[in-house]
């Protein structure tokens, strides 16, 4: 930006007839900038809990087992295929969370999830 700066002064000094635009121009690119550093500033500085979901995927999935599992079981095929396909649902859910609930570091609980 001083290169910037340096240029603009030299638009004033030999009086070029945009020299007031090219002035604007450089508050507003240094008021960007500024803003982009705060940014970047807010952003890398967040806290690991600042910036992580406040959900709780294991009491989500402790919900959904509990429905599975209270459900009855079905007396005909097309209610069996149903239910099979629920639990092959619920299964690739907890595979697809697991990563989520790991960071969490409750091994045993995602062992007895996905067993």
């Amino acid at each position: 930006l001083k290169i910037l700066d340096e240029d603009a002064a030299k638009t004033k000094r030999l009086q070029h007839p945009q020299a007031e635009m090219i002035a604007q121009d450089m508050i507003q690119l240094r008021e960007r900038v500024m803003k982009l550093k705060e940014d970047h500033e807010r952003i890398y500085r967040l806290s690991r809990s600042e910036g992580m979901p406040s959900v709780n995927w294991g009491n989500i999935m402790d919900e959904k087992l509990d429905n599975l599992n209270n459900k009855g079981f079905g007396q005909d095929l097309p209610t069996v295929e149903t239910e099979v396909e629920e639990h092959n649902i619920f299964q690739s859910e907890v595979e697809a969370l697991a990563p989520h609930i790991n960071a969490g570091g409750d091994k045993e609980y995602i062992d007895s999830l996905q067993a």
